[in-house]
């Protein structure tokens, strides 16, 4: 656990010191490992192999709090890009230890960013963009399931999407038209979630929550 490297000296002392983690010993991912050895045993088939992750900038964001990530990148953008190449490169060989722990049949892989869509489109382009493509370029299983999950309005990024490697966008902010998202992906992308989660299903009655279902297949369902 580091402090937040909430200045860009810290940000520079802990660039010039970094030692990548041991990703087979690293943090939590050993308990995770032995909780998933632990239901595999239980359940057999039924359980999955975790092959899910913080994107790069939502871990950038937790090593320096999202609002100083921000201005560091607008600030001192070469610094920002060296902290996203390692923290990208430790990615890809945490993908490869659970590879090898887990041998997922399972086909699906999933990357969870909700702070990537903060950026405007074209700083999206630099800071974004390119590392989350660089995670799912390196996964093996080509053939796999990539949801990818964002929480943020989308509508100035959505096209880029289906280049970047994602196959299905889970999302939940009640800003994104997911009829808009259908133009700009067609197939290329399984849109999913979308259902306003205090609206609807904190909040509304279960007609109000079947109106909004069929209102959102309706708008999307055309075309596959």
């Amino acid at each position: 656990v580091h402090r937040y490297l909430d200045k860009w000296e810290n940000l520079i002392d802990y660039l010039k010191n970094y030692k990548e983690p041991y990703p087979w010993s690293a943090g939590n991912f050993p308990l995770a490992c032995n909780s998933y050895a632990y239901f595999k045993n239980v359940l057999g088939d039924k359980i999955g192999a975790p092959m899910g992750m913080l994107g790069p900038i939502d871990i950038c964001c937790a090593l320096c709090g999202s609002t100083n990530f921000f201005i560091i990148a607008k600030t001192e953008p070469a610094l920002v890009h060296s902290l996203l190449e390692k923290v990208t490169d430790f990615m890809i060989k945490n993908i490869a230890v659970r590879e090898e722990l887990f041998k997922p049949d399972n086909h699906d892989f999933s990357i969870y960013d909700d702070y990537c869509a903060f950026f405007n489109r074209v700083d999206f382009l630099e800071f974004a963009y390119p590392y989350i493509k660089k995670v799912w370029d390196a996964y093996t299983d080509k053939d796999s399931i990539r949801q990818f999950h964002c929480d943020s309005p989308l509508a100035h990024v959505i096209d880029l999407f289906p280049a970047m490697g994602v196959n299905v966008l889970l999302m939940f902010d009640p800003k994104n038209d997911i009829g808009f998202f259908k133009e700009k992906v067609g197939d290329r992308i399984c849109l999913k979630g979308n259902i306003n989660p205090l609206k609807f299903l904190r909040f509304g009655k279960p007609d109000d929550i079947k109106k909004e279902v069929k209102r959102q297949l309706e708008a999307a369902m055309k075309g596959g």
